[in-house]
């Protein structure tokens, strides 16, 4: 019996890449989403595995929260790379070789993406530990905080990131639209890409800031005097990130400790939040450490000297 763990964006890309493979149903831990349909399949609850037999159970994790639901389903006494694995992992090596023919200009440019990435890396993170996910690299830069200030998220679609830092934290708040991208970002991602219907769910310590960010983070500011001890970005654009850096340039100090989510590794990176963060650390002449990155993402963290 073959299961798909987590019936969003992960999922969807599974089944992109899996378009041949007989899936009997997705599981996923949103109660909402349970006894729903998702792309054709019903989607049910974790329990159900309880119930099956588990010498043909298959269950690939397609899903960010991967050591979550490791621990999850290794409670229902399952075993890693018996019953349930990496799907996204999946996902990597199926985007690599579904299409290898001379005219994939989509496998081209992530190739001389990762060509660009790894240059970089190897001329000035050699000696940074990597991560092996984006909630690790969330997870090494909530540890390396040490300055009182406020906690900020930008660009919070669905909640799954700043519902996971606010289990670690004492307060954030989180700036989004959540009517999608503003402008054109990179091929697949056009104008109003991530448009929410409804706001997402979160954590009691989590208040959200809906709007623009040049509309509501200056009022935001004028409110909140502390400089920022946490800053998470994960719009995406450049114009974007230059916003978030334009209005809090006189918050961000020493000690101050920001999570990139698309710094690099894709297609056009290098003129995204790479370049905006690139821009003020030239204006602003502050100095920096790395943190660490995403070895197999786009993430990357650093702090501020």
């Amino acid at each position: 019996m073959k299961i798909v763990f987590g019936a969003s964006n992960g999922g969807k890309q599974y089944l992109k890449t899996h378009r041949y493979t007989e899936i009997d149903f997705f599981i996923d831990n949103d109660v909402k989403k349970q006894n729903k349909d998702f792309l054709g399949y019903e989607v049910k609850n974790p329990d159900v595995l309880k119930l099956l037999d588990k010498k043909n159970l298959r269950i690939a994790i397609a899903s960010d929260y991967y050591s979550e639901i490791k621990n999850q389903l290794l409670e229902y006494g399952l075993v890693e790379g018996i019953h349930f694995w990496n799907g996204i992992n999946d996902i990597n090596i199926n985007d690599s070789s579904i299409s290898n023919t001379k005219f994939n200009l989509e496998k081209a440019l992530q190739l001389e993406a990762n060509y660009g990435t790894a240059k970089f890396i190897n001329k000035y993170l050699p000696n940074v530990s990597s991560c092996n996910s984006s909630f690790a690299v969330l997870n090494k830069a909530i540890q390396a905080i040490t300055l009182e200030g406020i906690k900020l998220e930008f660009g919070v679609f669905e909640g799954r990131s700043i519902n996971y830092i606010s289990n670690k934290v004492d307060k954030i708040y989180g700036f989004d639209s959540f009517k999608g991208l503003p402008e054109y970002w990179i091929d697949g991602y056009p104008k109003g890409a991530f448009n929410l219907e409804e706001l997402p769910d979160v954590n009691n310590n989590v208040e959200l800031i809906v709007g623009w960010f040049d509309e509501t983070l200056p009022n935001f500011l004028e409110q909140y005097k502390d400089v920022c001890a946490f800053i998470h970005i994960d719009s995406d654009l450049y114009s974007s990130a230059k916003i978030i850096f334009d209005n809090l340039k006189d918050r961000i100090t020493s000690g101050t400790v920001i999570v990139f989510d698309e710094y690099f590794n894709y297609p056009g990176w290098e003129m995204g939040e790479h370049k905006a963060f690139s821009e003020f650390i030239n204006c602003s002449n502050l100095k920096f450490e790395y943190l660490t990155f995403n070895k197999s993402g786009t993430q990357l963290a650093i702090k501020i000297l």
